[in-house]
């Protein structure tokens, strides 16, 4: 596929995978395995899932509409009021993983969100909790702009991710502190959860390894 294509090329240096997605199986994963393998440096990560038309890959997630997740509006609500279960999304971010795992032979280098749910309240916490124990070597990926504030107005959707984000990344360094991780401008470094500050709109990249 393309984006095997850039890979083995060096034209971009990763790629996010949804392994709940019905295209999504071990030939796949080879493939792209073996266009990583060309590459020079190359990272794989997990596209964390939890909105319609996928379906969950834990057993008993809900709620649920047809076997499907919710559509985003719903999920997205539903977690601004705290009605979500947490222990089910904490079973889905440990069921996606497990997926990955069996897929690739190894845990993800990175997890991002599709539709940005893992920003989402309540989603937010089980996510970084489950990197935590399964993926503690793994960056998460955060949506955030440095742009000067009076810049963003005319991005709607860019402030809702702008105000997720900064959340996001309070808590994340709030549960590293707990930990007695070190610190750095740009993310949380060290043996545990990690965040890739990757800027939006054209902005530098900024990463720690």
């Amino acid at each position: 596929g393309a984006i095997r294509d850039l890979i083995a090329s060096n034209r971009i240096n990763g790629t996010s995978v949804m392994v709940g997605a019905p295209g999504f199986d071990g030939d796949e994963a080879r493939l792209l395995l073996d266009a990583v393998a060309r590459a020079t440096h190359a990272a794989i990560g997990l596209h964390f899932t939890l909105t319609a038309p996928f379906k969950p890959l834990s057993n008993d997630y809900g709620p649920t509409q047809g076997g499907k997740f919710l559509s985003l509006p719903r999920t997205m609500f539903g977690s601004v009021l705290g009605h979500l279960e947490r222990m089910m999304i904490a079973e889905e971010v440990q069921a996606q993983v497990a997926a990955f795992k069996s897929a690739f032979g190894r845990a993800p280098d990175y997890i991002d969100g599709h539709q940005h749910v893992h920003l989402f309240p309540q989603v937010r916490d089980e996510l970084l909790a489950a990197m935590k124990a399964l993926t503690p070597a793994a960056w998460v990926r955060q949506c955030g702009r440095t742009t000067p504030l009076s810049q963003r107005f005319s991005d709607p959707k860019g402030l809702v991710l702008d105000l997720l984000s900064g959340t996001f990344r309070r808590k994340a360094a709030a549960r590293a502190r707990s930990r007695t991780l070190r610190t750095s401008s740009s993310g949380i470094a060290g043996g545990s959860v990690r965040i890739r500050l990757e800027m939006r709109r054209g902005a530098a990249m900024s990463c720690r390894p």
